[in-house]
């Protein structure tokens, strides 16, 4: 801060708080950009910055291309302390108006969430019980990632104990969420996506719905039935919120618990979420429970990463390409390869972050999982990989 003030910039130092809460902040004062140190839900030890130039992240050869820039010390540079945090719980509360809220047990895993989520809770109607608001990063508790089942265990027996509606959990910084139900189930990110996508389509039929590739077919057939246009994007939060924007899209996310709201300063904002997620239940009738037990029965796999040489990666997709169009199979190359099988489909793309392969498979039935998941796996053995995750 003090650096950007000798370059002649008008800061605006923020309270502690979640990522969301500086998107939004941006976009309340009009500002041209923001920077939040966070370490997101990584391990304690690690740290970084997101940045925005309006309401947009800074990546890829934009973020390179601030390296080139050479610094500058100009005149008027000024810091002020600037709090929104009122006018932001404010703003969420009235995404649920007056519908009737259920009981809930909040998990800010001692992540950058806690307070907004005390203030947020203790003005909600219905039982609200809270975890972990007390912001610590080192995490005493569990770590911060809604996206790991063994990081919902706390949440759902709460939930369980409790005899409460639902839970909500968030990772460190509060752009993503996790949910499980009255019955202590986890309703995985692309399962509430598409619970909120026929909310959406409610009042926008036609609208277009973006899913990242890693998501279950189940989420893009039920945009279809649901009279909307699903589109299929790659994984990576920055990519999904691109393809919202390039397609004029309401709503996007992805399996890791992303999810934007386009009216919402295109952000992915976990507590918006979650009251979005209140709403349309209050709006459908029916319990987190009931929806989930209505949607069809499939058998997946974790996300498998596989240690692979960098250099090789896109050796191997191609090779394992060629083997598909011989077979005259179906598949899409929005991200790796996502090929459908007889009862189901699966997924291999290169990490973007690490040496790895990475491999999700969805099937109809535990039969039909096995049998898909078996035959990539000697696939990859081929190539002198270790499938054993899938297996």
């Amino acid at each position: 801060m003090d650096g950007l003030v000798e370059g002649g910039m008008y800061v605006h130092r923020m309270p502690l708080g979640p990522t969301p809460l500086v998107s939004f902040t941006i976009e309340r004062l009009g500002l041209h950009g923001g920077i939040v140190v966070t370490g997101s839900h990584n391990p304690p030890d690690q740290n970084g910055f997101k940045l925005m130039l309006g309401g947009n992240p800074v990546f890829g050869d934009a973020l390179g291309h601030l390296w080139t820039v050479e610094p500058a010390q100009r005149s008027g540079g000024l810091l002020e302390e600037v709090d929104l945090t009122g006018e932001y719980v404010d703003a969420l509360l009235g995404v649920v108006e007056s519908l009737l809220v259920a009981s809930a047990a909040w998990d800010s895993g001692n992540g950058a969430t806690g307070a907004v989520i005390e203030q947020l809770t203790a003005r909600l109607p219905g039982r609200q019980e809270v975890l972990f608001t007390n912001i610590d990063g080192t995490f005493p508790n569990h770590h911060p990632d809604p996206s790991v089942p063994d990081n919902l265990a706390d949440l759902r027996h709460a939930v369980v104990e409790e005899g409460l509606d639902l839970g909500i959990a968030f990772d460190g910084d509060g752009d993503r969420i996790g949910v499980v139900d009255g019955e202590g189930e986890i309703v995985w990110a692309d399962q509430l996506l598409l619970l909120l996508a026929r909310d959406m389509l409610r009042d926008r039929p036609g609208a277009v719905i973006v899913g990242d590739v890693k998501s279950s077919e189940l989420l893009f057939a039920g945009i279809e039935q649901a009279c909307g246009r699903p589109v299929m994007s790659p994984s990576g939060y920055v990519l999904v919120r691109e393809a919202m924007l390039r397609e004029g899209a309401p709503l996007a996310g992805e399996m890791s618990g992303h999810i934007f709201y386009r009216d919402w300063h295109s952000a992915d904002d976990a507590l918006h979420n979650a009251m979005r997620m209140l709403r349309a239940l209050a709006r459908s009738g029916m319990s987190l429970a009931e929806f989930r037990k209505s949607l069809p029965t499939t058998f997946a796999t974790p996300e498998v990463r596989l240690g692979c040489p960098d250099e090789r990666k896109s050796e191997i997709i191609r090779s394992i390409e060629m083997q598909v169009r011989a077979r005259g199979l179906p598949f899409s190359k929005t991200d790796g390869l996502r090929v459908t099988e007889e009862g189901g489909w699966w997924l291999l793309r290169g990490s973007g972050t690490e040496p790895k392969l990475t491999v999700r498979c969805e099937a109809a039935s535990e039969e039909s999982l096995e049998r898909i998941a078996s035959a990539l796996a000697a696939r990859l053995e081929s190539f002198g990989l270790d499938s054993s995750g899938l297996r």
